[in-house]
């Protein structure tokens, strides 16, 4: 059910595949997000920190506590919040 939220979220025409296109979108667009000091480079701290939207996609499969559970065990990114 992941798997088919993660799909469906790229594959944004709706056309049942994801093209390289979407593929190049995700890419930028992830590291971006990543980048918290906007330096052009994804340091550990601000990898480890990052919220791909997992939350949202736990949210969905009604596991959002389980989520919540597991990532305080994570390291956060400081500059990120």
């Amino acid at each position: 059910m992941v798997g088919e939220t993660i799909f469906a979220s790229k594959d944004s025409a709706g056309r049942g595949m994801i093209h390289s296109g979407d593929i190049k979108q995700f890419r930028s667009s992830s590291l971006d997000g990543a980048d918290c000091d906007s330096s052009g480079k994804v340091t550990y701290t601000e990898f480890s920190g990052w919220n791909p939207g997992f939350s949202y996609i736990a949210q969905n499969e009604d596991r959002l506590h389980a989520y919540i559970t597991a990532s305080k065990a994570s390291q956060s990114c400081s500059q990120c919040a």
